[in-house]
């Protein structure tokens, strides 16, 4: 016992006294270092003697470069080196911070340094061991060795090692393609225990191999109605807890189920605000003598809505009384909107505007656009007397048998159906305006709420022909764009243009007076071209427009069909 204590103490001490050792080799190392390195200081001692080594040693000796990106201003450090030394011995004599926690046993990932190209290129490549450390690595580069695995030759002379950052120093990852087999139970058809053999009888070999299969197999159905059953119970655990929770929210919620409606309600009705019109902030204002021709339409929406929102309520009650709604339908771009625009700045003083498109109305949430609904039918009724403009109505009141139809859209329509048509008093002053270019598609319950309907067609000659005149001669007039043009040639221009819409016939027009533009000679429009300078509007620029235009497709496949069915009749 004595002589056992005294060698552990003797192990102790000199254990004690190389620990001292290393902690002078290391200071004396960082003290080199610091020589070395691009901060010297005026302590310092001066750099060995280069020539110091003898000329042969001078052959076995190079220089290798440290980079340190981790501290302020980038720290470089130029050692001398012998070779046959690794990286990891040439930082630890010169006080680089790399560490091998392993003792260069090939049993972690802290040496990891990272070379350029070249250097990595003349290098032998990495063991199987060396790649699965530098897997686990997070700062982990193309050109990533471990320091204590690259022996140093005289071809890597001048090389340059860049140490990691250190903010990921000592992380550990696992690489994405490392593969990951999976740990499955698995019986084999050999016993555990070798059965026992009686001397004098004879074995029979394939009888007990398959006694020992049919063992296996009963032992994993048993192993599997465990593990179901262990599930099931675990999961109707999971159950119970749920609705213990969900009776907990339920009756959470019916206390304050009224208050929280009341603010989403609140919240919606602010997000719809920004379907008031205000018709000072409108872009293209105009009124109902902007409007050529549709004198049908603008009739009818007179007498259904306009007259009925700005005159006494006594005027339009009892036998006057009429549908609270006008439904536009006619090809596009022969000027629905701009009748419901026309109607809108006619009334700015009198009565509110509501434009409605579909996605003001239709949440991807279920039930939230009913919810939505309510919250515009309640800003509607406080903005009373007002008039609701639905833009593309087929797409909100479409018809509710269509195959294909999901419920929250049917959902949407029965909510929007009850509030025009609803148990409502009667004295709100509400009126509906819709337009449409598939009035087939809108359901016969919306047809009858809107109860009026007007055609806006395609304009006739006449109709082309005044909006022609409106546009070249007094509008230009009035911007100071100059005209050289007849009355024949307004006409001739019109007759030219069957089969558009107004608003091919207002594009036409435009694009004749840029026709003039592009005409011009060099340097063509410059800064400050007056109207004045510009040559007059004639009429072969709208031959040139004219050979480049035609009427817009749908029309022509709406001209199509009618004449088929036409045909067909």
């Amino acid at each position: 016992m004595q002589v056992a204590h005294a060698l552990s103490c003797g192990v102790v001490q000199r254990s004690r006294h190389s620990w001292a050792r290393l902690q002078g080799t290391w200071k004396s190392s960082r003290l080199c270092a610091s020589t070395s390195s691009s901060f010297p200081t005026s302590s310092a001692p001066p750099p060995p003697d280069p020539h110091a080594y003898s000329s042969k040693a001078d052959k076995d000796v190079i220089t290798i470069h440290f980079v340190d990106p981790n501290v302020e201003g980038i720290r470089r450090i130029s050692a001398k080196a012998r070779c046959g030394s690794t990286i990891v011995d040439v930082a630890k004599a010169h006080g680089v911070d790399i560490q091998a926690a392993c003792g260069q046993k090939l049993q972690c990932a802290t040496c990891h340094v990272i070379l350029q190209r070249p250097t990595y290129d003349s290098l032998p490549g990495p063991g199987v061991r060396e790649g699965d450390l530098l897997d686990s690595t997070f700062t982990l580069t193309p050109t990533s060795r471990l320091g204590c695995q690259v022996r140093l030759t005289t071809e890597l002379d001048g090389m340059e090692c860049v140490l990691p950052d250190a903010s990921a120093k000592g992380s550990v990852r696992m690489s994405l393609d490392q593969p990951r087999p999976r740990i499955e139970k698995q019986w084999t058809g050999v016993a555990a225990v070798a059965p026992r053999t009686v001397t004098g009888a004879r074995s029979s070999p394939p009888q007990e191999t398959m006694a020992v299969h049919k063992l296996s197999e009963a032992q994993k159905k048993i192993d599997d109605q465990r593990n179901l059953a262990a599930r099931l119970e675990s999961e109707l655990r999971q159950l119970r807890a749920k609705s213990l929770n969900d009776t907990k929210d339920t009756n959470a919620n019916a206390e304050g189920s009224a208050q929280g409606g009341d603010d989403n309600l609140a919240k919606m009705k602010a997000e719809l605000q920004h379907t008031r019109i205000d018709v000072d902030r409108l872009g293209r204002r105009a009124t109902f003598s902007d409007v050529i021709g549709l004198e049908e339409a603008k009739r009818a929406l007179r007498e259904a809505v306009v007259w009925p929102t700005i005159a006494d309520p006594a005027l339009f009650a009892g036998v006057r009384s009429g549908p609270r709604g006008l439904l536009l339908y006619g090809p596009p771009g022969c000027g629905k909107t701009m009748l419901a625009r026309a109607a809108a700045a006619e009334m700015a003083d009198k009565a509110t505007f509501f434009h409605i498109r579909p996605g003001d109305i239709m949440s991807k949430f279920y039930g939230e656009s009913q919810r939505r609904v309510q919250a515009l039918e309640e800003l509607v009724t406080e903005s009373a007397p007002a008039i609701v403009f639905f833009d593309e109505v087929d797409s909100l009141l479409g018809s509710r048998d269509s195959p294909g139809v999901a419920e929250h859209h049917r959902a949407t329509t029965n909510a929007l159906l009850a509030w025009m048509d609803g148990f409502s008093t009667g004295d709100e002053r509400l009126f509906f305006l819709g337009a449409t270019n598939r009035p087939e598609a809108i359901d016969e319950a919306a047809l009858r709420r809107f109860g009026r309907a007007a055609e806006v067609g395609t304009p006739s000659k006449e109709a082309r022909l005044a909006l022609i005149h409106h546009l070249v001669v007094e509008k230009a007039a009035v911007h100071g764009h100059r005209t050289d043009l007849s009355e024949a040639d307004l006409g001739t221009v019109a007759s030219r243009t069957d089969g558009n819409s107004l608003a091919d016939v207002d594009r036409l027009v435009r694009d004749a007076f840029l026709e003039v533009l592009r005409h011009l000679p060099e340097p063509g429009v410059r800064p400050g071209l007056r109207p004045e300078e510009v040559p007059p509007l004639t009429m072969k620029h709208f031959d040139v427009v004219l050979s480049q235009s035609t009427g817009t497709s749908a029309l022509q496949k709406m001209f199509a069909e009618r004449a088929r069915k036409m045909k067909n009749a």
